[in-house]
């Protein structure tokens, strides 16, 4: 019998530890570090690594991934316990995908066919079972004034896409076999970043809207009643509107942390507040309609009522996920002590209200929570003509954490997209105002801190109404373009 090759610990070690290397640089570009640039580089130690098996390549990158998401979303401790660790393994499987395909691929073309796969595989984790596209590639470049204007031609994704070109080069080097990798993806790159900072993205406003978000900084944990809650905001709401007059009061998620719908002397109190300073409020609570119960966003304008309820929600936070099956929703009720019952809202909902700068209403649409993750949902809100963006959240479960920084990041990826302003009011958290072409430009803070901290902000929004390639279109063209780049590169070499 053929002797079997000897097994080489020190080889293993070494794919470990360059697979460690990858993940720590690549975590460093993630919020709230600032490093964007490592992110055009951290994948070549362990594209490096000596792997001679399509299940070695498998490991390679899922342990990449998994080293990781333990890192960058090691936050989720606090809020599951070890139970975090499921959502880590879950999403490395997907780089593991990703490392046995480059494996897999033609020498012949891999860089645009790898990135290629790289685009689907992220398209793929943001909506498989719910979705949770939190970290894709291409939030690594939310401080980079240079890479982030390429999101409004070719949305997240398809620059994830290209970042995962520029690993791929300089994994390969500068030889012959890929010299025309070179002279394609360095044109294309500077023609992306050029037409991106090109686009006019703000133009000329419609209008200006006098916003006032609150942030009381109040922890969820405590478990104050919801009374008291409602009246911290409502004492100092009074307060500011008698300082100086607003178009827009935000509350945000959770101000009210009970059915809204059950105390009409509350809303009766709300209404009062709007007519007599002439102004709208939204806030967050829990809505009724029939029997289903509702993650809701309301917004009171004088005697007008709108409401607008959650679309997307967080699996095992707000439902269970697969909880048709009687076994997960025992398992999951044992561990959690409760079963969560919030139904998904059906509605895009615009809000429509008058402001003092204009004889047109504002029209306005409100995320809530992780719901401006999801670049498809700001989209649609923009095409069916929205001027601004509001995201009302509760991310006091993060505690002091880079969560907070990581949620608050993808509002300037959205801006971008979208061409709109987006300004978040968290209960605590982060709470500020983004442009969509300077990036940040209004915090709540205290002694340079963002978190936990109590305080209000006002800024006045523009209303805009132009479009942006990528808030038209979505990340369609970009899918058919690699899907026929790739795919012909494939069979060109396949022929060959």
């Amino acid at each position: 019998m053929p002797d079997r090759p000897k097994r080489r610990p020190g080889l293993f070690f070494l794919r470990l530890f360059l697979g460690g290397c990858s993940a720590f640089l690549l975590s460093l570009s993630f919020p709230p570090q600032r490093w964007w640039f490592l992110a055009c580089g951290a994948f070549v130690p362990s594209f490096l690594a000596p792997v001679n098996s399509p299940g070695s390549a498998f490991f390679q990158g899922w342990f990449t991934g998994l080293v990781f998401y333990l890192l960058t979303l090691s936050w989720l401790v606090k809020v599951a316990g070890p139970v975090y660790l499921l959502l880590p393994l879950y999403l490395s499987f997907f780089w593991g995908i990703f490392f046995l395909l480059i494996k897999g691929l033609p020498e012949r073309g891999r860089i645009f066919s790898a990135a290629s796969a790289w685009f689907f595989l992220e398209i793929i984790v943001a909506h498989f079972l719910t979705g949770f596209p939190w970290l894709p590639l291409g939030l690594s470049q939310y401080s980079s004034r240079w890479l982030l204007p390429v999101v409004s031609l070719v949305t997240v994704f398809g620059l994830s896409s290209l970042l995962m070109m520029f690993n791929l080069l300089l994994a390969t080097g500068w030889t012959r076999h890929h010299l025309v990798s070179w002279s394609v993806i360095i044109p294309l790159t500077a023609a992306l970043v050029f037409g991106g900072r090109a686009v006019n993205i703000e133009g000329t406003p419609a209008g200006w809207l006098r916003v006032l978000l609150l942030q009381e900084n109040i922890a969820s944990y405590n478990r104050l009643p919801p009374a008291e809650i409602f009246q911290s905001h409502y004492r100092t709401t009074i307060t500011l509107l008698k300082e100086e007059p607003a178009d827009l009061v935000v509350w945000p998620e959770s101000s009210f942390p009970d059915i809204l719908d059950d105390h009409p002397e509350l809303m009766t109190q709300l209404r009062d507040l709007s007519q007599r300073h002439h102004c709208a409020l939204l806030l967050g609570g829990i809505g009724r309609q029939g029997q289903s119960l509702f993650n809701t966003a309301y917004l009171f304008s004088g005697e007008n009522l709108q409401v607008y309820r959650k679309r997307h929600l967080v699996p095992y936070g707000e439902f269970i996920l697969g909880g048709r099956y009687r076994l997960l929703r025992k398992i999951y009720s044992k561990l959690a002590g409760y079963q969560p019952q919030l139904q998904p809202g059906q509605e895009y909902t615009l809000f429509h209200f008058p402001v003092s700068s204009r004889r047109e209403q504002a029209r306005v649409n409100v995320l809530i929570c992780f719901e401006n993750i999801f670049p498809e949902i700001s989209a649609e809100f923009v095409t069916r003509g929205s001027q601004a963006c509001l995201v009302i959240t509760n991310d006091s479960w993060f505690l002091q954490s880079p969560g907070p920084y990581q949620h608050f990041a993808h509002n300037i990826l959205r801006a971008t997209e979208t061409g709109r302003y987006f300004a978040q009011t968290a209960i605590t958290g982060i709470t500020g105002v983004v442009s969509p072409e300077k990036g940040v430009s209004a915090l709540i803070e205290s002694d340079r801190r963002l978190l936990f901290v109590r305080g209000h902000l006002r800024y006045t929004l523009p209303l805009l109404t132009g479009e942006t390639p990528a808030g038209r279109c979505g990340y369609i063209p970009v899918l058919l373009l690699l899907l026929t780049v790739s795919g012909g590169i494939l069979c060109r070499t396949r022929k060959g």
